[in-house]
This record gives structure tokens, C-alpha cells and sequence, in this order.
């Protein structure tokens, strides 16, 4: 009693103090009429602008603490010990970090992964990022688990803060600009991408160059011009670091529009060239791991399919109606695939976007930045439409673009802009409540007709589903929700137009509570494929799910692949097949015993082996198929084949004794013995006692990054002579003996990895230098 009785003391003389310093007893009080006309305001401008700021903080302190409530939603893996595992989450990424965190602790070379696709060059492959200063710290520092949460959940309030920061620049107010960034950070593109973690890293660099540029040119201050142009050589370093060119491609093309609309506005010539300049050095800095992706892109199938895949991913222009109802379609898009074709922007998105269009003559200064949002966003959603509209074939004339699939990627820019013009029209309306009464009475027409036609849309879909004759039914493949989902997107948005007409009919707690349902809704669509689809649950459990026979040992596995991808590695299992966003040109097609056997194959999965089903024991003998005689990871053979066709030739070989070369070798028959002595990532060292010319084997993935050296036993590599690598059965290695007893190493060093390394150490040494030399130039001015 006496511990509440002191704390309400302390609270009480708080609050007295507060009165006292704001509001002495002795202080005159002013009219308010006389504080207006001292400001040259009516009493009414007063009045106005006062409700409009408390309007505004209201609004701004709901949405902070509407945010803290959706990052702990998200955070619940995170403090639970659990991790998220939604399709690439757990099939890809996590294994992949996996391997990077051991490099890390173990001292050992990140760029080769020998557990996946007999191993290949994970580095070049890209969606690791392993290079990027945030990853390094996150797992050389943290465990797996904690690393892998925060990785994720960091990028949703740095997404905030620069959307936050760039709506503030185009004169929003505080909670316009905090709501526009929130429709963004938690849209569906930036939730149900979850999955595919590296494409949020690389979205949250959007509006954080788009803020640098505009402040290099706005910046009164020469000092300040100059860091921001710093900050663009960063950020673009950053996004190429994480490792996928497309985006770093899309994310420029919003930027290459948006510095030549700042060139025309600011009639400047020299920030644009300083901009030029900044991005050259940005793209040193990325060296590190663009230039081994474009050697993984050179010696991938994707160059042989980049004509047929340009146009793979197109969004179809039906899937617009998820904007009035997100569950329309049973799986959430027309033709399925909801990660790649989400278009919900939320139903108060919707709303606000609609206001803003439809009051785009009163929206003042800020008219001409909406007229130029809107086409941009037309023009972007024309090109993610991809095949069903032919622009998407203007772009892929360019040098490189026709390699990237997927137009859907673009539509990262289509909710970006949705969200911008979103928090112009929230503005706007925020304005219009903080405003004369006069002129509100026709506004709700506008929410009025917006909710009728979602209604309406949502009710045409519900009268087709029940009418498998009509012919509509069968054009639209009956794709649509059961009636409880369907009703969602009418239901949230005509919840949504009630709050903004009550807030317009003066009642102050509207708005906070349009943006608590505002985020409720984008929370809830995309969270539940986080939360319910696949089920957060620990990295022990997880790959618990991945059983496989007990006597694999060092042999491989092949797995049906999809979806369960590569979480055998997570058990310390290696696999002959497995997921890569570029998969790299092989010779031999994996579908028969001979090829099976020459990647060393010791078990492979039946075709229909059910999805992560806990019930599968090691060794159960329905779903694991043995392979006979698979190759051992290092041999001996004294036959060579010169084979143009080496999938054909190799079932025709006794693999034990005879290997398909490019080349003719001399080999004899005779004695010899190989042995293992020590694997690590990336590095392989043999003992070898031969007594005839023969040819070591090494059953791993051809790759022109390898080096061969040979030396006597126990002595040091540096005395050792250099051996040419081989291709052998297709797609492995061999080096070509001659008789004696010695060690012979491979590592993986691969060239491109290297003068990568090279040009971003130079890319950074000149980013600093050019700073330097303009802080320095500023300051003598």
C-alpha cells in the first residue's frame, strides 16, 4: 500500500509540474481569437489547423503503436525459439544460411556447396548474399535461429522508416506519411515475399534511394548533397550485394525516372552527374558478387532458355479484382502461384488510392507527383501483365533483361506507387475532416460507389460459382473461394468507408481506428500463409521432417526435390539434385541408374513420396529406392573414353573401371589405392599411391573455379605442381596421374570471385575518397 501510495504521489506531482512549467498561474491567458489574428489567420483557420495537428498526432501515435503490435505478432518465432518456413523459407534459405554460419565459424571458404546439385558455386548462385556486412554480423555473431528471425524481421521497420522519410519530403503530414509507409511494409507483396526473403532485403532499398536522390537534390547544404550521394553509392552496393540483379534492375529503373523528373523540376545538371557517378561506384561495390552471379548466369541453363522463360510469371489482368476482394480466387490469384501474383494492396489502400483520384484537383501541390504516380503505375502493371499485353517486350531487348524471368517481379513498383498515392490521399483526407463542415456532404459518394462496386464484383463472382453451366464458369475454370472468404474484401472495405465517413461526419476516433483495421487486414491476409500454411516451428523439427535410410554416409541422395527442396542438408546430407534459382548446365540427365550411380547416388526418393509427412522413418522401404554400385566420392579408373555424348555413352561403361573424358589419355591397367584424408568446404585433399599412369576421380561437380595440385606427402602445398581438371562422366572431376605416391588437393578459387572482391574494395576506397574530397571542397567554400 504505501509502494502505490508513493507512486501516486510521484505521478500527481509530475503531472503538477508539467502544469506549472507549460502553464504558470501567473501567465496571462491569450484569446485564441487574438493568437490567430497575430498570425494573420481568421479565427476559423485556428480552429482548422489546430484540429488538424490533433488529428495528426492522434493519428501518427495509433499508427506507431499499430506497427510495435504487428512486429511482435511477427517476432513470436523469434522469441519462441522457432523459426519461419514458408515454401523458400525452410526449403531454401535455411539451409542455405546454414552453411554459411558453419563457413563462417569454422574458417572455411563460403563460395562452394557440396551438399547441393554435387555441388556447385552457392556464392555465384546469389540468393545468399554472403558478402553483404549485415549477413556477416547477423551469423558470425548470433545463433542460427536468431540470425535467421532478424534477417527477416529487420527489413520491415527499415521498409518503414525510408517510406516514412520519402512520403515525408513530398509535404505529407506525419500520419499520412507513416500510414503510406505502413500500407507498404505490410502489403502483400512484402509479407507473402516472406518467403522469399532476399527480394523483401532488396525491396527495403526502394525508398531509401529514392530519399537520397531527392535530398541530393533539395539539400541547401553542400555537406549534406554530398553524404546523400554517398548514401546512394552505399545503398547500391547494398542491394547488389544481396544478390539478385532483376531487382537491382527493377529498383533502378525507379530511380532512373525519378532523377530525370528531379532534373526537369530543379532545372539541375551537376546532381544528376554526381548521381551518375554514385552509382558507378555503387556497382564496384557489388563486384564481390555480381561478377561470379553473371559466371554462375554464363554456365547456367538459363542462358539456353532465356527466350522461353522471359514471359514466365506473367500476371494475368483478372487478378486486378483482388484489390476489391483478395480471397475472390480459391487460391487466392487467377492460376494460382499467390506469392508471385498477389495484388492485394488492402482495403483501406484501395479506398485511399480511390479518394485521392477522385479529389486529384484539390490536392494542390501535390497533384502533379499523383498524375505522375498514376502513370507509372499503369505503365509498371502493363509490364508485369508480361504476355498477356506484349509491353513487357519493349524492355527485353536490353542487354541481359531478356535473362530475367518472372514479370511479376515489376509488381513491386505497382504497390509501391499504390502506396504512395495512398498516403496523398489520406492526406488529403485528413485535411478535408480537420476542415469546415461546408463541402464534406458530397464525399461520401465517392465511399459510397467504391463499396458498391466491390460488392458488386464480389457478388458476380459468387452468382457464377453457383452456375457451373454458364459459360463464364468454364472460362474462369470455377476458380473461385467458398462463400465465407469470398465476402472478406466487401466486408473489410465497406468497414474501412464507414470509418473515413465517420471521421468526415467529425467523430476523431475514425481515423485511428481506419488504420488499426487498416493494418488488422494486410496483417491477417499475410500472416496467415507465415503462420497457418506452413506452421513456424524449430530448426530441430524441422529437419526432422527430411528422414532418409541410415547408411547414406557419404554418398548422396535424390530427392523428388519438390517442394521439399534441400532440407536434407540441414542433417548433414548431400544431394545429387536440389534447388537453386539458376541451376547450373549439366550433360548428364539425372533419370536413369547409370546417371544416378555417377553422382554417387545411394538412395533415391520415389516420384510420389508424400510432402513432409512425419510418419516416414529412415530406411522406410516405400519411399527410398536403393541404387546398386553408386561410384565412391574418390577413385581410381584405368580406361578413358573419348564421349560426345556422355549421357547416351554412360550406360554402356563400367564406371568402376573406364570414365568418359573429352579428350584421349594414356592409361594402364595396375595397382593403386586413394584415400580421403580431410574435406572441407570448397577443399579436398587426397593420398594417392599409383603404380600405372591412371586417372583420379573426385565425384563433384566440374567447375572451372577448381585447382589440382599435386606433392609429395606431408609436404607443403606451395612446393606443389599444378594439374589440369578434367571433365569426367559428364559433369565431374578427374585429374591424370602418373605412377608414384603423393597427395593431390583440389580448391575452389574461383577467378571471378576474386576480381570481385578486387573492384568493391576499390569501389569503396573511391566512394570514401570522393566523399572526402567533396566534404572537403564544401568546407573551403
Amino acid at each position: 500500500m504505501f509502494f502505490y501510495s508513493i507512486l501516486f504521489g510521484g505521478v500527481r506531482f509530475w503531472c503538477k509540474a508539467r502544469v506549472h512549467i507549460n502553464y504558470p498561474r501567473f501567465a496571462t491567458r491569450i484569446p485564441k481569437s487574438q493568437v490567430a489574428l497575430s498570425k494573420g489567420m481568421s479565427l476559423q483557420e485556428s480552429n482548422d489547423t489546430e484540429r488538424l495537428r490533433t488529428l495528426n498526432d492522434l493519428v501518427f501515435r495509433t499508427g506507431i503503436a499499430v506497427f510495435v503490435v504487428v512486429m511482435a505478432v511477427l517476432s513470436i518465432p523469434l522469441l519462441t525459439g522457432k523459426v519461419y518456413t514458408h515454401i523458400d523459407l525452410g526449403g531454401f534459405h535455411l539451409s542455405a544460411r546454414a552453411f554459411y554460419q558453419e563457413c563462417l565459424r569454422n574458417g572455411e571458404s563460403f563460395l562452394w556447396d557440396a551438399q547441393v546439385l554435387c555441388g556447385h558455386y552457392i556464392h555465384g548462385e546469389g540468393q545468399g548474399g554472403y558478402l553483404h556486412p549485415i549477413h556477416y554480423l547477423l551469423y558470425r555473431l548470433l545463433p542460427l535461429q536468431v540470425a535467421f528471425n532478424l534477417e527477416l524481421l529487420l527489413c520491415y521497420p527499415l521498409l518503414l522508416a525510408g517510406c516514412y522519410l520519402l512520403f515525408r519530403r513530398w509535404s505529407c503530414t506525419r500520419a499520412a506519411a507513416l500510414v503510406g509507409a505502413m500500407l507498404f511494409t505490410f502489403s502483400g507483396f512484402s509479407l507473402l515475399r516472406a518467403g522469399h526473403i532476399h527480394l523483401v532485403e532488396m525491396t527495403v532499398h526502394l525508398p531509401w534511394l529514392l530519399w537520397a536522390i531527392d535530398r541530393s537534390f533539395t539539400a541547401t547544404n553542400p555537406r549534406a548533397r554530398a553524404w546523400s550521394v554517398f548514401a546512394v553509392a552505399l545503398l547500391t552496393g547494398s542491394e547488389l550485394l544481396i544478390g539478385y540483379p532483376q531487382f537491382a534492375w527493377i529498383i533502378g529503373l525507379a530511380e532512373g525516372v525519378y532523377t530525370l523528373s528531379l532534373t526537369v523540376k530543379h532545372k539541375q545538371w551537376v546532381a544528376p552527374l554526381h548521381l551518375f557517378l554514385a552509382k558507378v561506384l555503387g556497382f564496384l561495390i557489388g563486384a564481390g558478387q555480381w561478377l561470379p552471379s553473371y559466371e554462375f548466369l554464363r554456365d547456367s541453363d538459363r542462358m539456353l532458355t532465356a527466350g522461353e522463360l522471359r514471359n514466365y510469371l506473367s500476371v494475368h489482368p483478372l487478378n486486378l479484382l483482388q484489390m476489391f476482394g483478395p480471397y475472390t480466387f480459391e487460391f487466392g490469384s487467377f492460376y494460382g502461384n499467390l506469392e508471385e501474383f498477389t495484388m492485394y494492396t488492402g482495403a483501406a489502400c484501395t479506398i485511399l488510392l480511390i479518394w485521392g483520384l477522385f479529389r486529384l484537383r484539390h490536392l494542390g501541390s501535390a497533384r502533379m507527383r499523383a498524375i505522375a504516380l498514376c502513370i507509372a503505375g499503369i505503365i509498371v502493371l502493363l509490364t508485369a501483365f508480361g504476355t498477356y499485353t506484349g509491353f513487357h517486350e519493349l524492355i527485353n531487348w536490353l542487354p541481359l533483361v531478356s535473362y530475367f524471368k518472372g514479370p511479376c517481379r515489376y509488381l513491386v513498383l505497382f504497390f509501391f506507387f499504390v502506396a504512395a498515392l495512398a498516403a496523398l490521399g489520406f492526406d488529403d483526407l485528413l485535411r478535408v475532416c480537420a476542415g469546415p463542415r461546408e463541402g464534406k456532404r458530397r464525399s461520401w459518394t465517392i465511399l459510397a460507389v467504391l463499396v458498391l462496386a466491390s460488392w458488386l464484383i464480389v457478388g458476380a463472382a459468387y452468382l457464377i460459382q453457383q452456375n457451373p453451366d454458364w459459360a463464364l464458369y468454364e472460362l474462369l475454370n470455377g476458380d473461385f473461394s467458398p462463400p465465407p472468404l469470398l465476402w472478406w474484401g466487401p466486408v473489410a472495405m465497406s468497414c474501412c468507408a464507414v470509418l473515413a465517413l465517420a471521421a468526415l461526419r467529425g467523430y476523431r476516433i475514425a481515423l485511428p481506428l481506419l488504420i488499426v483495421v487498416a493494418a488488422g487486414d494486410q496483417a491477417l491476409y499475410g500472416l496467415h500463409f507465415l503462420y497457418w500454411w506452413d506452421t513456424p516451428t524449430t530448426i530441430e523439427r524441422f529437419a526432422a521432417r527430411y528422414a532418409a535410410p541410415d547408411d547414406v554416409g557419404e554418398q548422396r541422395l535424390f530427392s523428388s526435390l519438390m517442394p521439399q527442396k534441400n532440407g536434407w542438408t540441414l542433417r548433414g546430407l548431400s544431394l545429387a539434385n536440389g534447388f537453386a534459382g539458376i541451376v547450373p548446365r549439366q550433360q548428364l540427365v539425372y533419370n536413369h541408374e547409370a546417371a544416378w550411380r555417377a553422382a554417387g547416388v545411394a538412395y533415391r526418393e520415389k516420384a510420389n513420396a508424400r510432402y513432409f509427412t512425419n510418419d516416414h522413418t529412415p530406411g522406410e522401404p516405400d519411399r527410398w529406392i536403393p541404387v546398386s554400385n553408386p561410384v565412391p566420392r574418390v577413385y581410381l579408373v584405368s580406361k578413358a573414353i573419348v564421349s560426345n555424348a556422355p549421357d547416351e555413352d554412360i550406360r554402356h561403361i563400367d564406371l568402376a573401371t573406364t570414365a568418359l573424358v573429352e579428350r584421349s589419355l594414356t592409361l594402364n591397367e595396375g595397382g593403386g589405392d586413394v584415400r580421403l584424408l580431410d574435406e572441407r568446404h570448397g577443399r579436398v585433399r587426397i593420398q594417392v599411391q599409383t603404380e600405372t599412369p591412371q586417372l583420379l576421380i573426385f565425384d563433384e561437380s566440374f567447375h572451372r573455379g577448381w585447382k589440382a595440385t599435386a606433392f609429395p606427402s606431408g609436404a607443403s602445398t606451395e612446393n606443389g605442381t599444378p594439374l589440369e581438371i578434367l571433365r569426367v562422366n559428364g559433369d565431374f572431376m578427374g585429374v591424370a596421374l602418373e605412377p608414384g605416391t603423393y597427395e593431390v588437393q583440389f580448391e575452389f578459387d574461383p577467378e571471378s570471385f576474386r576480381n570481385g572482391v578486387r573492384l568493391s574494395l576499390v569501389g569503396i576506397g573511391l566512394s570514401i575518397v570522393h566523399l572526402a574530397i567533396a566534404l572537403y571542397a564544401s568546407s573551403s567554400k
